[in-house]
């Protein structure tokens, strides 16, 4: 909610010499080991960030580089493209596939252990084996069960 209320006062009066030192100080403590740690960077960060990776399997998440980061070692952070949240350590995988998995319907899979999914929100199919219990978004060889 601070960086919303700076912003605003930001909008009202960019010259404002106080609320733009204020701010500067406030993103920059934000970083792990400052006064406002928070789980990534703030949101107005990733406009000025570029895609230095991004995998199926990751989903909505793609890995990002700051190239203004005002700490060294946290220019690289996670980004969820429809939440809008960052994160300097990676997402929990598990929780991400959970997620997917229940958001998603299962389009085919009674015939196999493979299960086929389609996630509404990335527009895209992934598998699912529930015997080893691995997901992956290439399709495996369909054996009979």
């Amino acid at each position: 909610h601070s960086e919303r209320l700076y912003r605003a006062a930001l909008a009202a009066d960019p010259t404002n010499e106080y609320v733009t030192e204020n701010y500067r100080l406030f993103t920059e403590e934000r970083y792990p080991g400052g006064s406002y740690v928070s789980l990534g960077p703030p949101f107005s960060v990733y406009r000025r960030s570029t895609i230095v990776e991004e995998r199926p399997e990751w989903a909505e998440w793609v890995k990002m580089k700051d190239p203004m980061c005002p700490k060294k070692g946290f220019e690289i952070y996670f980004f969820n493209r429809f939440t809008k949240t960052t994160r300097f350590n990676e997402p929990d995988w598990k929780l991400v596939w959970d997620a997917r998995v229940e958001r998603s319907s299962c389009v085919s899979g009674k015939t196999t252990h493979w299960q086929e999914y389609y996630d509404p929100r990335t527009k895209t199919t992934f598998f699912y084996d529930g015997y080893s219990k691995r997901y992956t978004c290439v399709r495996p060889e369909m054996r009979k069960s």
